[in-house]
């Protein structure tokens, strides 16, 4: 059997000797403790330490529970009992440990707590105590899993007497809101997108366990690819100066604990109404093969708009992290703020107050109490009616001085039945809730599916009927639905935004081959205006394109900014030798200020009257939520209110994100209505791509650091340890794709668990992928070259500045051209127009070409006409692109553009028109098609 040392914690492996009492040599540490084993065989071994000296000073003392199950064979396990005393230069502390000693596979996700920090050599054992009162009386460097004492929340915590920065990996840190076993919470401003979030900060104790570590942030990164209305999103996962941390979203309101502590109860209609939210989250995870196992109403969150919102799903869970969050004491104040399911509140109180505050020992399910690795969806259950059972009686089914106390009687005691605590509860609601505390888990119901249904019937049978919205609602919100529509300033800014900038464009473009400078100017006013507009409104109105454009510039890496910088550098060189840098200012100042208006005079007072007319919105459907009404109904209820113009409305209340599913759900039943500026669709698509690629990227690199060092805890060579973190990252990051493909797409069902599962049995097996052959890296590499957008914007520009170059030192060929566009308004029939454009056509010869001394012929003889600026615009437009088939039609677009006409080609000349002319077009035609017909799809 493992005895754990009391002093260093090794797992000291040996047989169980005969009764008495002994003193064994701790063979890594070389202290020396005491043994006890009993004549009962029933009775469990007592492990402690012998102090050097007797200790005058107080005995700090406390308990903790936890399992130790070691596995001899044929299933059998050895009880421990005994006492820990840390071997600090202090008042000598004790921890009671009662349980089993479980193995690694077990500790983390049953109930482990401590892991000891001679992993390295155990490593096929984990030592995982439950330390039920957890951040009691432990200060930050004792080794226990406990979190330290919660100080006053400054913007400044520590952990385990480290210093936080004041920024933590693209997170703003504000202040700190609570801590408990897993570490500390933040409240926190990500920068990219300037809105706030929670940041969870691992407590040092677990981040030194690179096996924990590892799995801790495998379950996390595949939990984050899930969405669901009812449960809390997490968002980024991550390390930044040693810390490892995730963040999350951050729910404006109070938890399902508040409330119950405000009011002491709460009515029948209301209860199950937030129970069927909570329930509907669990549903969703569920159904991918996941478990919470620790449901209690601080892990329910009510944000302000009355959604509930399960948080802390699919984070590993060990009972040693649960029980400093769950040990409150009995008169700390409750927080006005809830984040992420982090009672924020002080951790300050031992095991002993468990019956007075709401911990997970109130609120587990029988099986749970006896093996957590064991518990299936039916345990969240059990303790999703405990929750209820609250909700109703005002407290918890089992109430007891110790966790033990509560434990021992959701193991061995009926519960009291909730009609003779809370007699007002209706009888057929209160057998409901009974049913759910049966301890033996085949006697309740069977999946949250059916729980779901049943309190739904319940809500149709009831007084109140089932819930919908009233006539008086649904009159009031079509209402507001036909404001939102005909939102006159809306109306115009959509309008404007589209056509002025098209107009611009147009004009530009024709005059810069009659009017060069006009031309120019035009061009740069009309681009200039779409950013500045873009912009100015973005930071005004909170616009989902803006966010999207910061969240890309923020993660934007050094190299894509020397890319912009450089293009953009080589454009104004390039205005300013071909003469038009005084035209070309003038249209960015004449943008700029078309920009800037707009957002100012029209997408502002547009922007506030929608949110005026949405906060009306939002309280008729708050109260649709809190009587039970889905969230999927709810939203339903929003599309066929507006009718035509949906998609105004929705994305108005939801985002332009929420509305995209239900989009592609309605065009694949055939529901076709009007988009709601739909030219977005494009940009945003591209701009994603990016930043999800980049994220992707990021997260690959930090699970490697995590894979490597666990590979290497598991005693793997370096060299091996790398390649084989190389190949789990890989794995991984492709699991986590496949889960958020299939949680876009209802209709696929994917078991979350079974992946994490199968990727641990693959490394167990030590299953790697072939790796590519060096020729098929190589081709990888020039494709993944080909299809980066800063090669195709760099080119363009140099190919627009190589062009204007041209046409400065060419004036001969443009003052023709001029001359052509001032004498086209004196046409009077198609011979004089023909015979102009054949002037026109000859506007190029005796030109030469570019002439650029430390620049070979082979380049500069590509710049003799205008065909380069055209290839140049096609290049950066497919930028904007993100099918690679568009891509490479547009590339091909902007070559035939290019030197369509010098490659020997029979292309005929159409008089007036060059083969030289023909190309252009053509490449001109190609990218326009591309981006109709990409741009839709």
């Amino acid at each position: 059997m493992l005895i754990p040392c009391p002093c260093c914690h090794a797992a000291i492996n040996g047989k169980l000797p005969k009764p008495g009492k002994y003193t064994p040599k701790c063979p890594k540490c070389g202290a020396t403790f005491q043994m006890i084993v009993p004549d009962d065989p029933e009775m469990t071994v007592q492990v402690k330490t012998i102090p050097a000296k007797p200790k005058p000073e107080v005995t700090q003392h406390q308990e903790a529970t936890g399992d130790f199950t070691e596995n001899l064979g044929q299933g059998q396990t050895q009880e421990v009992t005994g006492a820990y005393h840390p071997p600090r230069h202090e008042p000598e502390r004790t921890v009671e440990v009662t349980g089993a000693y479980h193995g690694q596979d077990e500790a983390t996700e049953a109930t482990g707590a401590y892991i000891p920090k001679n992993r390295a050599t155990n490593n096929d054992r984990t030592a995982a105590i439950s330390d039920a009162s957890a951040g009691s009386n432990i200060d930050a460097t004792t080794d226990i899993g406990g979190a330290p004492n919660a100080k006053k929340p400054t913007k400044k915590g520590k952990i385990e007497a480290q210093e936080m920065p004041d920024y933590l990996g693209g997170y703003e840190l504000m202040k700190q809101l609570g801590a408990g076993g897993m570490g500390a919470v933040y409240l926190a401003r990500q920068t990219s997108l300037d809105r706030s979030v929670a940041v969870k900060v691992m407590h040092a104790n677990w981040a030194r366990d690179p096996i924990f570590l590892a799995r801790f942030t495998r379950e996390a990164y595949a939990a984050a690819q899930l969405n669901h209305h009812n449960v809390v999103q997490i968002y980024d996962i991550g390390a930044d100066a040693g810390i490892n941390f995730f963040s999350m979203e951050f729910v404006e309101g109070k938890s399902l604990g508040d409330v119950l502590k405000r009011n002491g109860t709460i009515e029948p209609n209301v209860a199950v109404g937030y129970i069927l939210q909570a329930a509907r989250g669990l549903k969703f995870a569920h159904d991918r093969g996941m478990v919470h196992r620790d449901i209690k109403p601080d892990n329910l969150m009510l944000n302000v708009e009355g959604i509930v919102k399960v948080a802390d799903l699919g984070l590993v869970k060990t009972r040693g992290m649960m029980a400093s969050d769950d040990a409150l004491s009995e008169g700390s104040p409750g927080s006005k703020t809830q984040v992420g399911g982090s009672k924020l509140q002080s951790v300050s109180v031992g095991v002993t107050n468990v019956g007075s505050a709401m911990g997970s020992p109130s609120y587990m399910s029988p099986e749970q109490c006896r093996n957590a690795a064991g518990v299936d969806h039916r345990a969240d259950i059990y303790s999703l009616g405990c929750t209820l059972y609250a909700m109703l009686s005002g407290h918890a089914p089992f109430l007891g001085k110790t966790a033990m106390d509560v434990i021992h009687k959701h193991l061995n005691d009926p519960p009291p039945p909730l009609l003779s605590v809370a007699k007002t509860t209706p009888k057929d609601l209160a057998a409901i809730v009974d049913r759910t505390l049966v301890k033996d888990p085949e006697h309740r119901f069977q999946s949250m599916e059916e729980f779901i249904g049943v309190l739904r019937n319940w809500q149709d049978q009831s007084k109140a009927g089932p819930p919908r919205p009233t006539d008086e609602q649904i009159t009031v919100f079509e209402g507001l639905t036909k404001q939102i529509i005909s939102n006159p300033m809306a109306k115009l800014g959509g309008t404007l935004a589209v056509i002025v900038p098209f107009v611009g464009g147009v004009l530009g473009l024709g005059l810069l081959f009659v009017k060069p400078a006009i031309g120019v100017g035009l061009l740069l006013a009309s681009v200039t205006m779409v950013l500045a507009g873009l912009i100015a409104s973005g930071l005004l109105t909170d616009s989902y394109l803006f966010r999207k454009i910061r969240e890309w510039a923020f993660g934007a890496r050094i190299v894509d900014w020397l890319t912009i910088g450089l293009a953009g550098v080589l454009f104004v060189v390039g205005l300013y030798f071909s003469g038009y840098f005084v035209a070309g200012l003038v249209g960015i100042v004449l943008g700029t200020l078309l920009g800037a208006g707009f957002a100012f005079g029209i997408a502002r007072p547009a922007y506030q009257k929608r949110l005026a007319n949405k906060a009306d919105c939002d309280n008729i459907l708050k109260r649709m939520r809190l009587a039970g009404v889905d969230e999927d109904a709810v939203r339903q209820f929003v599309v066929t209110a507006s009718g035509d113009h949906w998609e105004v409305v929705y994305e108005t209340i939801f985002g332009y994100a929420a509305k995209l599913p239900v989009r592609a759900a309605m065009l694949e039943k055939g529901e076709t209505k009007p988009k709601q500026a739909a030219w977005r669709d494009g940009i945003i698509n591209r701009i994603e791509s990016s930043i999800e690629a980049r994220k992707q990227a990021k997260a690959k690199k930090h699970l490697l650091k995590l894979e490597q060092k666990r590979f290497e805890a598991e005693g793997v060579s370096a060299a091996e340890a790398k390649a084989k973190a190389a190949d789990a990252a890989d794995a991984i990051v492709e699991q986590a794709v496949e889960i958020r493909a299939a949680n876009r797409d209802q209709s696929k069902k994917i078991n979350v668990r079974t992946m994490m599962k199968r990727y641990e049995l693959a490394k167990m097996e030590e299953l790697k992928r072939p790796r590519k052959a060096a020729p098929l890296v190589l081709v990888s590499k020039f494709f993944r070259t080909v299809f980066d957008p800063r090669l195709r914007l760099v080119l363009g520009a140099l190919l627009i500045v190589g062009g204007l170059m041209w046409v400065k030192q060419n004036p001969g060929a443009t003052a023709i051209v001029e001359a052509v566009g001032n004498t086209v308004g004196n046409v009077e029939n198609t011979k004089q127009a023909g015979a102009l454009l054949e002037a026109a056509s000859q506007a190029n010869l005796g030109a030469r070409p570019l002439q650029v001394s430390f620049l070979p012929p082979a380049i500069t003889n590509l710049f003799d006409s205008f065909n380069p600026i055209v290839a140049g615009v096609i290049l950066i437009l497919s930028t904007f692109a993100s099918n690679g088939m568009a891509i490479l039609i547009m590339t091909l677009g902007a070559l035939i553009a290019l030197m369509g006409h010098k490659l020997g080609l029979p292309i005929p000349a159409i008089n007036p028109l060059t083969p030289g002319h023909l190309t252009m077009i053509a490449g001109i035609g190609v990218a326009i098609v591309t981006l109709v017909i990409f741009g839709r799809r």
